[in-house]
């Protein structure tokens, strides 16, 4: 019985955790995410703060995205010294993973993405790129 009660323990502790780090998209709309490499482990994971954050200095224009509610996309790249804006769209790939499609550009190799979204929360945003 007690092996019972601490297999039910678990399981309903592990689905509690998958719940609490499952994303809301709601949070990540209409919002200028920039990267902070700073925050960041060496596992894929890229670590996105809100624009209204305050970033230690860094060496150059911080990259970053904005996914708009109406399916718009819009990265931030910085191939000089200058920030760059490129458009595109996006779409939910199923649960916690995200498909993006930029115009055609001369500043990126490829113009499809896809993403899995490890964290969203109105401060801080985490993806992995698949």
């Amino acid at each position: 019985m007690k092996k019972i009660s601490l297999f039910l323990f678990l399981a309903v502790f592990s689905m509690a955790n998958q719940c609490k780090k499952s994303s809301d998209l709601e949070a990540i709309y209409d919002k200028m995410w920039l990267r902070s490499s700073e925050e960041e482990k060496n596992d894929g994971v890229e670590v996105y703060r809100n624009e209204s954050y305050k970033f230690p200095v860094s060496r150059g224009p911080r990259q970053g995205y904005r996914f708009a509610k109406t399916g718009e996309f819009t990265m931030l790249i910085a191939p000089a010294d200058a920030p760059m804006e490129l458009k595109g769209s996006w779409k939910s790939e199923g649960k916690n993973k995200i498909g993006v499609r930029l115009e055609k550009s001369d500043f990126v190799q490829t113009n499809q993405f896809n993403y899995e979204i490890v964290e969203a929360k109105s401060d801080i945003l985490k993806i992995k790129k698949l």
